[in-house]
């Protein structure tokens, strides 16, 4: 894994370079940063900071972001597929038209955000903040939603979705098996 420095990736990038899978970026600051259609798959964003951050069409597919925060940022088109989220803040982030099938969302912030027309097929959403989140054509097949929280989410379809008793369902009230 290829260690980098914020302004290393910045030169590339700027450069013309797209690809740069297998990369260590833990802890670092990228706030607003904005790399569209980045290639980062299999890198370690352990912690990165990346509020308001534009990642719009990038691939991060089984990425490892635990504990990251990437609050307002522009995710679009995002392949986030099979990546480690857990403990992510993506609170109001654009996560709209995201492949985020088997991702590990555990214990994520994600009040607000957008995730509407999102693949989270086998996603694991168990004790994830989903308050006033837009789950508009959203699939959740097989997604795990035990324990979290879905207060006020808007169009939400729980067809196929794992749920249980501590499950709150946007009215508030409980799943009910």
């Amino acid at each position: 894994m290829q260690e980098m420095t914020v302004e290393e990736l910045l030169k590339a990038y700027q450069a013309g370079q797209r690809d740069f899978s297998n990369s260590n970026l833990n802890q670092i600051n990228l706030f607003e940063i904005d790399v569209r259609g980045i290639i980062l798959q299999h890198s370690n964003l352990t912690g990165i900071y990346a509020p308001y951050a534009n990642f719009s069409q990038a691939n991060l597919s089984q990425c490892l972001l635990a504990g990251a925060n990437l609050a307002d940022a522009k995710l679009y088109g995002v392949d986030l597929s099979r990546a480690n989220l857990q403990g992510v803040d993506l609170t109001r982030a654009n996560l709209s038209h995201c492949n985020l099938s088997g991702v590990d969302l555990s214990q994520a912030k994600l009040s607000g955000a957008d995730l509407s027309y999102a693949d989270l097929r086998g996603a694991n959403l168990t004790q994830a903040a989903l308050i006033r989140t837009n789950l508009n054509h959203a699939n959740l097949a097989q997604a795990n939603l035990v324990g979290s929280c879905l207060f006020r989410a808007q169009a939400i379809n729980l067809a196929g979705a794992i749920c249980d008793r501590t499950t709150v369902l946007p009215d508030g009230y409980h799943y009910d098996l």
